[in-house]
């Protein structure tokens, strides 16, 4: 409505011939008085919205962060169709309805500069390519192998020509393993161990 009020007002200046936009101007092409309280009404009702939809965002956010304080009692004033303003109250929502949960992470201390991480103290340093020549292996029958830190045992297979020990747990227990198998030597890697009869 205003949009149109400016638009017939400046097409009436053009018309003239006129290029100054003066209050006598919008005065003579003024609206209506119907029109202008339809105008007036519409904007209390956009202002009431918009203050209504600020209130409740704001209740909405303090819910959601948490805080116990709230716009309890606020008075929020509503414009009817028919111009009457009346106040209301909007409700204090019970804070013990909804507890928010926190998320947060365990303490530890964050990392500075260059520094290692933690390795698990459970698990063995040795894994990897274990260097036993296939031909030897193969012909010796024996697939079982020795850690040569923990002593843990494990059966292993070529694949693609080569042996891996995988990565494993520390070997908790201290009994000796009397078994056939690969273990190191002094310098490389041995048959050893008691043949079962």
């Amino acid at each position: 409505m205003l949009g149109d009020w400016l638009v017939e007002t400046v097409d009436a200046l053009c018309r003239l011939g006129e290029t100054t936009l003066t209050i006598e101007a919008l005065e003579r092409h003024a609206l209506q008085p119907d029109q202008r309280a339809r105008m007036e009404m519409e904007a209390r009702t956009g202002e009431h919205k918009v203050e209504l939809a600020k209130a409740q965002s704001e209740q909405e956010l303090k819910r959601l962060l948490g805080n116990s304080t709230t716009l309890s009692g606020s008075v929020v004033t509503s414009a009817s169709g028919k111009g009457i303003e009346s106040a209301t109250t909007t409700p204090a929502p019970d804070v013990r309805a909804h507890k928010p949960t926190r998320i947060e992470r365990a303490a530890s201390r964050d990392l500075v500069g260059d520094q290692v991480p933690a390795v698990n103290s459970r698990k063995c340093t040795f894994a990897g390519v274990v260097e036993i020549e296939p031909k030897r292996f193969l012909e010796s029958g024996i697939k079982l192998v020795e850690c040569p830190d923990c002593a843990r045992m494990r059966s292993l297979e070529l694949r693609s020509g080569v042996l891996r020990f995988p990565s494993h747990d520390k070997r908790k227990t201290r009994i000796l393993n009397t078994d056939r198998r690969w273990a190191m030597g002094k310098t490389t890697w041995e048959v050893v161990g008691a043949e079962r009869k």
